[in-house]
């Protein structure tokens, strides 16, 4: 059994990977440029990013499943979804800051990615129109 099941969440995360890479080292750059530069701040960023990753994969397979299930259990099965989304989210960044390893903001600052990333591709691809 594969972990990533070839599903348009997946599809859409692979064409996120060169993304979260840009937006991370440009993170990466302006906390070398403010000075404030430790091993945390890589740490963080990378474990930041693979859990906004997760975060953004479970979404698209959760969106997948409610869309074949009839509207009072699809609306049940997303608020479940986000429910336990937002507990693991909640767990791995209280773990995060307790370790001591990770930079918080930078945990923090990679949920953000998939919003950033999807309004920029509606951008580019002309909005509306």
């Amino acid at each position: 059994m594969k972990f990533f099941k070839r599903n348009i969440a997946t599809d859409e995360l692979l064409g996120f990977i060169w993304w979260y890479i840009a937006f991370d080292l440009v993170v990466m750059l302006g906390f070398f440029l403010s000075g404030k530069m430790a091993l945390s701040v890589p740490l963080g960023l990378i474990g930041g990013s693979l859990f906004s990753a997760l975060n953004f994969h479970l979404l698209g397979m959760a969106v997948e499943k409610a869309v074949k299930k009839e509207s009072a259990k699809a609306n049940s099965f997303m608020k479940r979804s986000y429910f336990l989304r937002y507990m693991l989210m909640a767990i791995v960044l209280f773990a995060g800051a307790k370790s001591g390893f990770f930079n918080i903001i930078c945990l923090i600052i990679p949920l953000i990615y998939p919003r950033i990333i999807v309004t920029f591709k509606y951008i580019r691809k002309g909005g509306n129109k």
